[in-house]
């Protein structure tokens, strides 16, 4: 709010209280003031029809409405503008009311003084416009971090098709040419293309998950976290024989109340990188616990791999991190993102614990 002159609409049925608050506004010289007063909310809101308000001096007992009431009925008409509460001695408890549902500050009628008028004045024109500057900046990043996702989502999806023909079309030469008229460099360097596809195929969908996670809204539903688990484990069998892992789930697992496909994401990411990040001559095995803390539920994922340092903790979450190369550990990068953008998502939060050679345990902690 950054103007020459600031306007101030003083909505007051006494004249002796109106004409005390206009005296003390005409020696205000930073910043300069003009100012109205009416001595009906009816009158107010016609005034505010015009604009060109920036503060509202509200007094909460006037005689068509009373206390707290007077406040909702002006921030139905005008929910962007500050005001100040005007409230009686007896009554102070309404204006400590009225700041806790949206009033910037409030003044106690017969005991204020010019300063504390001038004080409150400017308090509130500077706490709005801080809280109005936040307020648009969180708008912009809101609508910045939509485009993006819809960009990727448009992106990845109009990627896909292209790359099946890539794909299919290596996987047809490579079956009709091999071991016969093209020679070991050539179907070396077609495997490749195959496996590079394969691996841009895997990090489009896991795009495409990335930017679906919280669009359309978030369905709340009730569902027993241990079977949901027991299903993900059973999808996860062929990688669990292929690793001689062992995936043990502790049989206390509660009802929660959540978004399934969302908690289905972030367990069958979680796991499955404790599967992949096992130390090579070591079987994975991982433990799932379960409990109770306040009102969250706390589940607890923690295995035996290989563990991730200090220095590199930080930034797992951000996409794209990757910490090994495709020949050690495969993977994209994205899959932690989406653990934490889902968790996120559903009102919890997500907690590491890791040291190199020593093992990962991820704690998720979802609101009851």
């Amino acid at each position: 709010m950054n103007k020459e002159k600031i306007n101030i609409l003083i909505i007051e049925d006494n004249p002796d209280d109106a004409k005390y608050y206009q005296e003390m506004l005409d020696r205000m010289t930073t910043p300069p003031v003009e100012h109205e007063h009416v001595s009906r909310l009816i009158k107010g809101f016609k005034r505010l029809k015009k604009g060109g308000i920036d503060l509202i001096l509200l007094d909460l007992f006037l005689p068509e409405t009373k206390g707290i009431k007077t406040l909702y009925k002006m921030r139905e008409k005008s929910p962007h503008i500050p005001i100040i509460a005007l409230t009686r001695f007896e009554d102070e408890d309404t204006g400590v009311k009225a700041v806790g549902e949206g009033a910037l500050d409030y003044l106690v009628k017969g005991d204020i003084t010019e300063n504390a008028f001038i004080r409150s004045i400017k308090y509130s024109l500077e706490r709005y416009r801080v809280e109005e500057s936040e307020r648009q900046s969180a708008e912009k990043l809101k609508k910045a971090n939509a485009e993006l996702e819809g960009f990727t989502y448009s992106v990845s999806h109009d990627l896909r098709a292209p790359l099946r023909s890539i794909i299919g079309f290596s996987e047809i030469l490579s079956k009709r040419y091999r071991n016969k008229s093209m020679d070991e460099k050539g179907l070396h360097y077609l495997d490749n293309i195959i496996q590079a596809g394969k691996q841009m195929g895997m990090l489009i969908d896991d795009l495409l998950d990335y930017s679906r996670v919280g669009q359309g809204g978030v369905t709340i539903e009730t569902f027993h976290l241990g079977e949901l688990l027991d299903k993900i484990i059973k999808g996860l069998n062929s990688k669990i024989n292929e690793t001689n892992g062992t995936i043990n789930l502790s049989e206390n697992m509660p009802t929660i109340k959540s978004n399934i496909t969302l908690i289905t994401q972030v367990f069958s990411n979680l796991l499955s990188n404790a599967l992949t990040f096992h130390h090579p001559d070591t079987p994975p095995v991982i433990d799932i616990k379960f409990e109770e803390i306040f009102n969250y539920w706390c589940i607890t994922i923690s295995d035996n791999g290989i563990g991730i340092s200090k220095e590199h903790q930080s930034r797992i979450f951000n996409v794209f991190q990757r910490l090994h190369t495709q020949d050690e550990y495969p993977g994209t990068g994205i899959g932690l993102s989406i653990v934490k953008k889902a968790i996120e998502t559903t009102g919890g939060v997500i907690e590491l614990h890791s040291e190199q050679g020593l093992g990962t345990s991820f704690t998720i902690k979802l609101p009851k």
